[in-house]
């Protein structure tokens, strides 16, 4: 599950795929409840989601650790957009949550 380095004076968490998607998730939920002002979680939002973690993961969290995450992840995100915006052929899989890409085939094409 959650790890952190003991030999360094700051908590380092080590995020896997399942904590990311539990935390994506609880913020979805919190937007959907309004607990978001002018495009910042509020300080009850972000206690609720620790809630639902540290039940999930053990108490390996503090707020801090979910406002670092949300920056990477933000970060991440605007890296693919601007990859993939605008580029023919590109879309994004709801299903498999993965970039697809038209395999384009030139119909006079020597096999």
């Amino acid at each position: 599950m959650a790890s952190q380095d003991d030999t360094s004076s700051k908590d380092n968490l080590r995020w896997i795929e399942e904590m990311d998607a539990a935390f994506l998730d609880a913020l979805i939920e919190k937007c959907s409840k309004e607990n978001r002002v002018d495009g910042t979680f509020t300080t009850s939002a972000y206690e609720n989601v620790l809630v639902t973690l540290k039940a999930s993961f053990g108490n390996h969290f503090c707020k801090d650790n979910l406002k670092n995450r949300l920056k990477t992840l933000k970060d991440h995100f605007r890296v693919c957009y601007d990859l993939f915006h605008n580029l023919s052929g590109f879309s994004w899989n709801p299903d498999t949550k993965l970039f697809t890409a038209k395999v384009w085939v030139r119909p006079n094409a020597k096999k």
